[in-house]
Formats: C-alpha cells, structure tokens, sequence
C-alpha cells in the first residue's frame, strides 16, 4: 500500500474517506435485479394501456360509421347493399346527396381504406350496420 502512494504522491481513496467503504458485487447485483423486475411488469402494464387505448378508437370509429349510416337511413333512404367490406358504403356515406342539400354523413377527407391485415381490427359491413374484425381473424374489412 505505501508503494502505491509513493507512485501516485496522494493516499488511496479509500484512505480519504476512513470508516466508508462502497457496495459489495452482490447488492449490487441484487438492486440490478429489482431493476429489471420493476421495469418488465410496468412494460407488460403498458402493453395492456396501449391495446385498450386501440380497442377504445376501434370502438369510436366504428360508433361513428353506423351512427352516419343510421342518419343517411333516416334522411334519405335504407341501405340496401349486401354484405361486404363496407368501402361501398363509406363512399357513399361521403357522397353529398341532392335530397339532404350539403350534406355528407361522412367528411369525405377522412380515409378508410380497405384491407385484408389480420395485425389489426377493421370493420365490415354486415348488411344492416358495421360490426368489428377483431386483429387476428381472417376477411377483408375497412381499416379502422
């Protein structure tokens, strides 16, 4: 030790500070542990936040898809197409119509592309309002 403090010209560090001494590799190791378990269940939490967070825009979205259908049905005339992916129905939904003046029921800048993705939920057409794909299911829907 007095080899070492002749090298440098200054004591130890451990010799500044008497009667302190630092964390042993184990508690170290332990708080490290902790860490990490803290940090994968509050991950997991936000998972399960943001896919209910989709649900409740999926939701919104297809609330605002029928209800825009219930009122073209009510002011102009019943929707009579067939069942579907429903991009029919949005298009027509965001067509202005002579018996309603300046009305759309849909404003035609909003985007509802169809597709086939089974990574999220989209809407179909069942012949009398729209009802949810759910992600993961098989057909062709309006991306919500």
């Amino acid at each position: 030790m007095r080899s070492l403090q002749r090298l440098h010209g200054s004591p130890l560090p451990s010799s500044r500070f008497p009667g302190l001494r630092g964390f042993s590799l184990v508690e170290v190791l332990v708080v490290i542990s902790i860490i990490a378990i803290l940090a994968a269940i509050a991950i997991t939490q936000m998972s399960g936040i943001s896919n209910s967070a989709q649900d409740s825009v999926n939701d919104l979205s297809l609330e605002k898809l029928n209800r825009a259908a219930s009122s073209y049905a009510q002011m102009v005339r019943e929707i009579t197409n067939a069942a579907g992916d429903g991009a029919d129905i949005v298009t027509l939904l965001q067509t202005s119509n002579s018996t309603v003046p300046g009305s759309t029921f849909l404003p035609a800048d909003e985007s509802f592309p169809v597709t086939n993705s089974t990574n999220t939920a989209r809407a179909k057409w069942n012949g009398s309002s729209f009802e949810i794909i759910p992600a993961g299911t098989a057909g062709s829907g309006i991306d919500l």
